[in-house]
């Protein structure tokens, strides 16, 4: 009953500020709070949508938390991860160059690539990973895309990645996942 109180307290708190939306995470028996403050660390781009956070989070940890086939194969549970506006800047700077370029491809049209793009925007890496996709119309189809393509989905699922950022440009979008040093 205490752990109940608690975690009520914490969300009562978080409730409090209208800078930031809790998103409940079931792992197991367990719903466990993660608090997303949504912060920008730019204006935005010409043809940019504001996309809601918090879907973005609690659709991708879903799957992690609850273990997910992409494919034909199975990924056990995994922790849940949480957002980094550094690296949706690096999404920003893929999606808008898509966008601006009239390409889709993973390499930049400066020949960059996703780890080249967290670099710029400062973000010191150790490991990352890249969706992108385009013409999806909403945060849950777009998801729902990834996770049904085996490689897409492995991504999403890949328990080596800690946090994530995504932007969407238009009609497209990146999702990039990494941990830092």
């Amino acid at each position: 009953m205490k752990k109940i109180q608690k975690i009520f307290f914490m969300l009562l708190l978080v409730a409090s500020n209208s800078e930031a939306k809790v998103v409940l995470i079931p792992m197991g028996e367990l719903l466990i709070p993660i608090v997303i403050e949504e912060t920008r660390t730019s204006s935005l781009v010409e043809g940019e949508v504001v996309l809601d956070q918090a879907l973005l989070l609690s659709l991708v940890n879903e799957a992690r938390t609850g273990g997910y086939f992409c494919g034909s194969t199975f990924y056990p549970a995994v922790s849940p991860i949480v957002w980094s506006p550094t690296v949706e800047s690096a999404t920003r700077i893929h999606s808008d160059d898509m966008y601006r370029n009239d390409f889709f491809e993973h390499t930049g049209s400066d020949g960059s690539s996703a780890g080249d793009r967290l670099s710029r925007v400062g973000y010191n890496w150790q490991t990352y990973g890249e969706n992108i996709a385009l013409g999806y119309t909403s945060e849950a189809s777009v998801i729902a895309g990834w996770l049904g393509s085996a490689g897409h989905c492995s991504n999403i699922m890949s328990p080596t990645f800690q946090e994530m950022g995504l932007s969407r440009v238009g009609s497209y979008w990146t999702q990039c996942f990494a941990t830092s040093f």
